[in-house]
C-alpha cells in the first residue's frame, strides 16, 4: 500500500513541482544559448590563478544576466515549494477534514508519514541537484572556459588536490548530510502539526508555536550537551590533547567527522519524531 501512496503524491505535487521545473530548464537552456551566442565573460590568467572580464555585447550581458538570475530564482522557488507543499499536504490530509478519508485506508499512520516524508525528500534532492548541474554547465559554458583549463576533469582533479579525496566522496558525504537535515526538517514540522492539532480552535497558532518551542528546546539542549562534554574532556585534562589531534587531521576528514556526527544526530532525531508522531496520529487523533 505505501507504493500506492507514494504514487498518488508524486502525481499530485508533480502537478505544482512541474511547471516550477519547466521553468526553471526553460530559463536555463535560455541562459546557456546567450552566454555561448553573445558570452559575457571570458577566463584569463591561466589555469591556477583565474581572473574574469567582461566581454561581448551589452545587449548579450543583460539578457544573459537577467536569465541566469531568473534561472537561480526559479530553482530556489523550487527548493522552496517542495518544503511548503511537502508541509501543507501533511496538515491538509492527514490532520484537515481529508484526515478522515485518508485514514479510513487500509494504511498505517506510519506508512502516511513515510510516503510524505520521501516524497518532499525526493523534490527537495532532485531541486538542489538540478540547481548544482545547472550552475557547473553555465559555468563550463562561459566564452574561454575550455581553452584556459576549466573544464569538467579538470575541475574534479582541483578539487582532488584541494580535499585530497575524489571529489565524489565529498559530495556523496555532503549530500547524505543534507539528507538527514531535510528529513529532519519535515518531520520536526510533522510532529509540531500533530501537536498543536490537540487545540482545536487555534491549530494554525499552535502548531507555529510548537515549533518553536521544540526548536528552542533543542537548542538548549546542544548547548548543554555541548557544556557537558567541554567540562568533561577538560577534567579528564584531554581537551588539548584532542585539540592537537583535531588539528593534526586534513580539513576533508574534519569535515567528513563533522558531518557525520551531525548526521547522526539528525538521523536520531529523525527516529524520535517520526515514533512520537506516528503515536499521536494512532492514539490521539484529532481532526478538523
Amino acid at each position: 500500500m505505501l507504493k500506492k501512496l507514494l504514487k498518488h503524491e508524486f502525481r499530485a505535487t508533480a502537478r505544482i513541482f512541474a511547471p516550477l521545473l519547466g521553468a526553471a530548464l526553460i530559463l536555463s537552456g535560455a541562459t546557456w544559448i546567450v552566454v555561448r551566442l553573445g558570452g559575457i565573460l571570458i577566463l584569463s590568467g591561466g589555469t591556477d590563478i583565474v581572473s574574469v572580464v567582461p566581454i561581448g555585447s551589452p545587449i548579450f550581458g543583460l539578457f544573459s544576466g537577467i536569465l541566469m538570475l531568473l534561472s537561480i530564482l526559479a530553482l530556489f522557488a523550487l527548493m522552496v515549494a517542495a518544503v511548503l507543499v511537502t508541509v501543507q499536504r501533511f496538515y491538509k490530509n492527514l490532520l484537515g477534514d481529508e484526515g478522515y478519508l485518508m485514514f479510513s485506508l487500509p494504511v498505517t499512520p506510519g506508512q502516511h508519514i513515510a510516503a510524505k516524508l520521501i516524497v518532499g525528500t525526493v523534490w527537495s534532492a532532485a531541486a538542489l541537484l538540478l540547481m548544482l548541474g545547472i550552475l557547473t554547465v553555465l559555468i563550463l559554458s562561459v566564452p574561454g572556459a575550455a581553452s584556459y583549463g576549466l573544464t569538467f576533469a579538470n575541475l574534479l582533479a582541483a578539487c582532488r588536490r584541494t580535499l585530497g579525496v575524489p571529489l565524489g566522496a565529498f559530495f556523496g558525504i555532503s549530500f547524505c548530510t543534507f539528507l538527514a537535515g531535510i528529513t529532519n526538517s519535515y518531520l520536526l514540522a510533522y510532529l509540531s502539526m500533530s501537536i498543536g492539532s490537540r487545540r482545536q480552535e487555534s491549530r494554525l497558532f499552535a502548531s507555529v508555536a510548537a515549533y518553536v518551542v521544540l526548536n528552542a528546546a533543542l537548542m538548549v539542549l546542544y548547548l548543554i550537551v555541548m557544556a557537558v562534554s567541554g567540562a568533561v574532556t577538560a577534567s579528564l585534562g584531554i581537551l588539548q590533547t584532542a585539540q592537537a589531534f583535531v588539528d593534526s587531521l586534513p580539513p576533508f576528514t574534519v569535515a567528513c567527522i563533522f558531518m557525520g556526527v551531525s548526521s547522526g544526530v539528525l538521523l536520531a532525531g529523525d527516529v524520535i519524531y517520526f515514533f512520537i508522531t506516528r503515536a499521536l496520529l494512532t492514539k490521539k487523533l484529532n481532526l478538523a
